[in-house]
């Protein structure tokens, strides 16, 4: 006997239009940073990102990593993530 097993791991939305605040990570109502997503996935899903342009600074830290988290843009001409962006903050 062959036993088919199927695996379903979640997806989380992001688009330049979507919102950290009020969005969910859904299709229809996506994060609006891809760092956002990074912080709120689980393991083994997938962060899909629009095409658009991006300005923040993307990481994961040692003590967030997660496992098999794919980032997976639109194309590589239309989704551009710009980590130009320095911001340090002193205490």
């Amino acid at each position: 006997f062959f036993f088919l097993l199927q695996f379903t791991f979640g997806q989380i939305y992001n688009s330049t239009s979507g919102s950290d605040e009020t969005g969910n990570g859904s299709m229809e109502n996506p994060f609006a940073s891809i760092q956002y997503a990074l912080d709120v996935v689980n393991e083994n899903d997938t962060i899909l990102v629009s095409a658009g342009n991006y300005v923040e600074n993307v990481f994961c830290p040692e003590f967030t990593y997660k496992k098999g988290v794919q980032l997976q843009g639109k194309d590589k001409k239309s989704t551009i993530i710009d980590g130009s962006v320095m911001n340090y903050f002193s205490t």
